[in-house]
């Protein structure tokens, strides 16, 4: 039996070969296709979210990616920056993610990071969230739903001191209201002070 496939082998032309690999190569391009395809239905129409057909949303996008990229310009706002643009590489992150989270999920996550100072922009870095980092790893969207970036109450915190009345350090205090008329006096005295 070896031998007649050895046989076989051996009469196969180069050109031969060469068609065989490209119908391969052709069919598996396909069969990825279809998967892709397969995934997007299965992610459109997973056993959890059968209601939100019996809701109408006033949705006209045809994908889950679409109607998840909807979701995320929806509900966001500036700073955070809305998606433009769908490339292909959010698309393959996209789909990735949507089959790990129900669409009502997501709403919630987005919803967090709008509601989140941090994914606004209050950190030291300014740093601002953006769909890019939701979806590059799963690990974003588990932070976010475990409460991460969550806005705190702490004594002295950032935001405490931003929103902090100012009092005037000056006896007698200063008669003017406001944080300037205080800096401009504390200043003026610095200035008279002798060296």
């Amino acid at each position: 039996m070896r031998a007649k496939a050895d046989v076989a082998q051996a009469t196969l032309s180069h050109d031969d070969k060469k068609r065989i690999v490209d119908k391969l190569l052709s069919l598996q391009a396909e069969q990825h296709d279809l998967t892709r395809t397969l995934l997007e239905l299965i992610v459109a129409h997973p056993v959890q979210q059968e209601t939100l057909e019996l809701e109408p949303t006033g949705d006209t996008s045809t994908t889950p990616v679409e109607r998840l990229v909807a979701i995320w310009n929806d509900r966001t706002s500036r700073p955070i920056p809305s998606c433009r643009e769908i490339s292909k590489y959010r698309r393959q992150k996209l789909t990735k993610r949507l089959g790990e989270r129900v669409l009502d999920q997501w709403t919630e996550i987005i919803d967090r990071i709008q509601a989140s100072a941090f994914c606004r922009g209050d950190n030291e870095r300014g740093w601002v969230a953006d769909i890019d980092w939701l979806i590059g790893s799963p690990d974003p969207a588990v932070r976010v739903l475990e409460g991460k970036y969550d806005d705190r109450k702490t004594k002295g915190s950032r935001a405490d001191l931003v929103n902090a009345v100012p009092v005037c350090p000056h006896t007698p205090p200063c008669d003017a209201p406001g944080r300037w008329s205080c800096v401009m006096k504390s200043r003026r005295e610095a200035l008279e002070e002798p060296l």
